[in-house]
């Protein structure tokens, strides 16, 4: 990958990491109406439609601008997993902490 192509990531990742977040914190303001699940097979691991959602928007704005590069999402899976440019994301890193309202 040269390093404009690697600059044009990098740049459009802040974008959208931006983006994400805004759109995270919509549901983190709305966090008590948040249905909640445990993912299969880990009883302490959860998954809210927040995680699942966040990682969408993500997801389909990558497809958009880089639709060559391959996505491994915590939640959704992943596509394309021999490309040059793999984007690995876990949307929300601490689902504990964001449905019991903690910053950190």
């Amino acid at each position: 990958m040269t390093p404009e192509a690697l600059q044009q990531r990098y740049l459009f990742a802040r974008e959208v990491a931006g983006e994400a977040a805004a759109f995270a914190f919509s549901f983190f303001r709305q966090r008590a109406q948040l249905a909640v699940e445990r993912k299969e097979g880990n009883m302490q691991d959860l998954v809210s439609r927040a995680d699942r959602e966040v990682e969408d928007l993500i997801r389909n704005r990558l497809k958009q601008q880089f639709p060559q590069d391959g996505f491994l999402g915590e939640e959704g899976g992943g596509t394309q997993a021999d490309a040059a440019c793999l984007w690995v994301v876990d949307p929300i890193d601490g689902t504990s902490c964001f449905l019991n309202g903690l910053p950190a």
